[in-house]
């Protein structure tokens, strides 16, 4: 009845695949909380006056039922300023986001996806069931020949900012490549929001034309939260109001998630510096390696084995640094290694002895 668990997990561990839940332990080079946001004593003393005041922790409903509350609302109209977008409609988490999204909007469309995409962009493809092209990653002369090939709908999906590779769509030229086909552009910008775009609202929130433009942003990265929440025409919001299931059948988030997001938002405004400081940072551990020279703060070494990957983070957790292996099918087999997340909180002299532990380990390939 059981063999065929028991066969899988054993099969993980001879191919070095196996996983397990640890706590983490050594200097943080693995979360997401880039500006370091999670511990700030202004988001706590916030909610806390908020539990005081009497906040609800549930929604007690879906949206439709009566589950969204004034600070739905208001963390709405706020959101929409920090995206630069006319609608905004907030879930549970990004994973259900796309999950409910991508088979939504993809109804009767032909879906155009990059090689690299987050596998919650991959599953939301896979239910839809629809016809889908993998495009190499980035290469939009390979894009725009696929899209050449149908005069059916299209949908392109893409990350704003890659979470495991660590580099940038190009957000310009992809958004005139979908209005020269006529394809909707979906773009994740989960790692990119709170860290890019002149309010740091993501990098789609500078760009001048963009209703063919659907965001995903969520809140358990740079926003120190959880849930997640879109950005679109109010055609689309009306659209996904009334057709995409993980938001009619699903409880609203809590009102307390709303308050965390009012007090964040309040904070990206006032200590903007901790954004620009992580991204100076992150260009000088870039050169320093003779990485491509950007400003993201993602770094991943590839080792090519899931062994080599294991080995070499197990070393750095003896030396006090966490920074988990990444594996298969996470990234591709031949793309398996080491990402480096940098934070806010990282000195240049906590960075300094990095760089010396990678260089003398003989990582940097």
């Amino acid at each position: 009845m059981f063999e065929d668990f028991k066969n899988n997990l054993e099969t993980r561990k001879k191919n070095k695949l196996y996983r397990e839940i640890f706590k983490a332990q050594g200097l943080d080079f693995s979360s997401n909380d880039y500006l370091n946001l999670s511990s700030h004593s202004q988001i706590k003393s916030d909610l806390i006056q908020a539990l005081e005041k009497g906040i609800n922790v549930s929604a007690k409903a879906s949206p439709l039922l009566g589950g969204l509350s004034d600070y739905h609302v208001k963390a709405e109209e706020e959101l929409k300023k920090l995206i630069k977008r006319q609608a905004v409609l907030t879930f549970s988490s990004g994973y259900q986001a796309n999950l409910g999204l991508i088979p939504c909007l993809a109804k009767n469309r032909v879906i155009f996806s990059d090689e690299l995409n987050h596998a919650s962009l991959i599953d939301g493809i896979r239910l839809s069931k629809n016809p889908c092209h993998v495009f190499r990653h980035n290469d939009l002369n390979h894009l725009e020949d696929l899209l050449k090939k149908t005069n059916k709908q299209k949908i392109i999906i893409t990350e704003s900012l890659f979470s495991m590779s660590g580099d940038f769509c190009p957000i310009e030229d992809l958004s005139n490549l979908a209005l020269k086909y006529q394809a909707l552009l979906y773009i994740d910008e989960a790692n990119s929001t709170g860290l890019f775009g002149s309010f740091l609202g993501g990098r789609v929130s500078d760009l001048i034309k963009k209703d063919h433009i659907i965001t995903v942003h969520t809140g358990g990265k740079a926003l120190a939260s959880y849930g997640a929440f879109t950005g679109s025409s109010i055609l689309i919001r009306d659209y996904l109001i009334n057709n995409c299931r993980s938001f009619i059948y699903s409880t609203a988030p809590s009102p307390l998630l709303m308050c965390q997001w009012l007090s964040v938002l309040k904070l990206l405004k006032a200590e903007s510096f901790r954004a620009e400081d992580l991204k100076k940072k992150a260009l000088g551990l870039r050169k320093d390696f003779s990485l491509s020279e950007t400003t993201s703060p993602i770094l991943f070494i590839v080792l090519n084995s899931a062994e080599k990957a294991l080995k070499a983070s197990k070393h750095l957790n003896q030396l006090g640094y966490f920074i988990p292996a990444i594996r298969w099918p996470t990234v591709p087999k031949n793309q398996q290694g080491l990402r480096l997340v940098l934070h806010f909180d990282h000195s240049l002299n906590q960075l300094k002895k990095l760089k010396e532990v990678l260089q003398n380990i003989d990582l940097i390939q």
